[in-house]
């Protein structure tokens, strides 16, 4: 065998071959380090995706898909127009039984103008003496001109023949020279606190109307003094106490701004009776100062906000479907979006279970599709859906998924509360009398924006509370001001 002088020598193969195996080694360990940034870039990719699908979702929200106010609608770019009401073969307009509104005649107006013919139209002779052969009425409806009816009363002294001076006592509720009366006050008070109405038109407007002038100061002084003396009279812890003691119950609350800090403003009422309170916290001190749930015993209505569920005195919860409805139509715009999946989709089944359930459950005797055997197939249908949604969002790997998780977990595990309505005659298909109590705070924070203290929340409190009880008992706002600006204060029959 031949020796290569040229070849390499073992101590230089052996060199060389570690030097490969170095350079094999750095190039794994690149490439070990190269797919564990392809796998984190992979992975923040993901998490960047989620988060653009999570604030998309938050972007398509309105009154529609969530608890928003419909006021944030019109921020909003027009949209396909998007409804939980679904199309029905109904036409337009008033329904067949339906109560209609329309302008009725009376049967004795409060004034008769005559109207005679002055001559003939054919011979052109005189009808002055002539009597009448019959007539055609025509009534109109209108307002007289309003203006400032001023009363002097006049407390006269008389001399007895005793020689006792004695001088008649005023009215009850005439304590001043000069004063405005109960119906100017009260106008005053429900144009600023009732409608909004900045004070400085409220006194444009009354002097407009009435031809009365009134300052600003004193239009918040009555409205101050009407408040002042519901809460002298013992209203709010009437009302608290009746609430307490009744056996539906709704409630809510919403956030307001006082004195430029985020407060809350809570709600308590029933179909005849409703209180409200201004508090600095949304939670378990503010309920506490409402003092209502802590004795109540009866169904409560409400969203599911966990606070409520903390008092074992209150065993039977009715969780507001109108919420749940808002929340699957979130679930369902999340998933139209990665997917063209119709409405095959688990929340779009149990919403529809859920709206046909309500439709059995307030259905006339004899109504077609509403029969008890109805109503076990959507019951059944709506259970079934609910258990599809939590098994298809268990995986939990998205905020969005996570929330549908959550929402549908809930609807499981909370079955009882949901369908409440189903079998107990006192409970509602949803909270919507609370909200609707409470919807007027949003209304105000709209317009001006906030209270600029304490005492102006704690006014409109107080006063939304005696106006919305007055109101379920068939009285109108102007009315019960009225009776506060006199001695006998109107009280609900609680």
């Amino acid at each position: 065998m031949s020796h290569n002088e040229n070849a390499p020598s073992y101590e230089e193969l052996a060199a060389l071959v570690v030097d490969l195996r170095c350079r094999l080694d750095a190039a794994e360990e690149r490439a070990e380090r190269a797919e564990a940034r392809a796998v984190k870039a992979e992975a923040r990719a993901a998490k960047a995706e989620a988060r653009v699908a999570e604030l998309e979702a938050r972007l398509r929200k309105d009154s529609s898909n969530s608890s928003k106010p419909s006021s944030i609608d019109q921020f909003k770019k027009p949209a396909k127009k998007r409804s939980l009401r679904r199309k029905s073969n109904r036409k337009p307009g008033g329904q067949a039984g339906h109560e209609g509104r329309t302008l009725q005649r009376v049967a004795v107006p409060d004034r008769v103008v005559d109207h005679f013919p002055a001559a003939c139209g054919v011979c052109e002779a005189d009808l002055s003496d002539i009597d009448s052969l019959g007539f055609e009425s025509r009534q109109m409806f209108d307002i007289p001109d309003p203006r400032t009816e001023v009363i002097e009363h006049r407390l006269h002294s008389l001399r007895c023949e005793c020689g006792n001076r004695e001088k008649a006592q005023a009215p009850e509720g005439v304590v001043a020279p000069v004063q405005y009366g109960p119906k100017v006050s009260a106008l005053a008070a429900y144009l600023y606190e009732v409608q909004f109405v900045a004070k400085e038109r409220v006194a444009e407007t009354i002097e407009a109307v009435t031809g009365t002038r009134m300052s600003t100061a004193t239009v918040e002084a009555m409205a101050s003094r009407a408040a002042e003396k519901i809460s002298l009279s013992e209203f709010i812890e009437r009302v608290r106490a009746y609430l307490a003691e009744g056996e539906v119950l709704f409630v809510d609350e919403t956030g307001i701004r006082v004195a430029g800090t985020l407060a809350w403003l809570h709600s308590a009422s029933n179909e005849t009776a409703a209180v409200f309170l201004a508090h600095p916290k949304r939670g378990k001190d503010a309920i506490a100062a409402m003092d209502i749930l802590p004795h109540f015993t009866g169904v409560m209505h409400h969203d599911c906000w966990a606070p409520y569920d903390a008092y074992a005195n209150i065993v039977a919860h009715q969780l507001c479907n109108a919420h749940a409805l808002r929340e699957l139509q979130a679930v369902c715009d999340a998933v139209h979006r990665d997917a063209d999946v119709g409405d095959d989709c688990w929340s779009c089944r149990v919403s529809a279970s859920l709206k046909r359930i309500k439709r059995c459950v307030e259905a006339e005797p004899g109504e077609p599709m509403t029969g008890p055997w109805y109503l076990a197939t959507h019951l059944a249908a709506w259970e079934k859906a609910v258990d599809q949604g939590v098994a298809e969002t268990a995986n939990r790997g998205s905020p969005l998924e996570k929330k549908a998780n959550n929402l549908a977990t809930r609807l499981r595990d909370r079955r009882e509360d949901y369908l409440r309505f189903v079998t107990d005659e006192r409970a509602e298909f949803s909270n919507n009398a609370a909200e609707r109590q409470v919807r007027m705070a949003k209304v105000k924070m709209k317009v001006s924006g906030g209270f600029r203290s304490w005492d102006g929340a704690d006014r409109f409190a107080v006063l939304r509370s005696y106006v919305h009880t007055a109101q379920k008992h068939g009285k109108t706002a102007t009315q019960a001001l009225s009776s506060v600006f006199t001695p006998h204060i109107w009280q609900p029959a609680l």
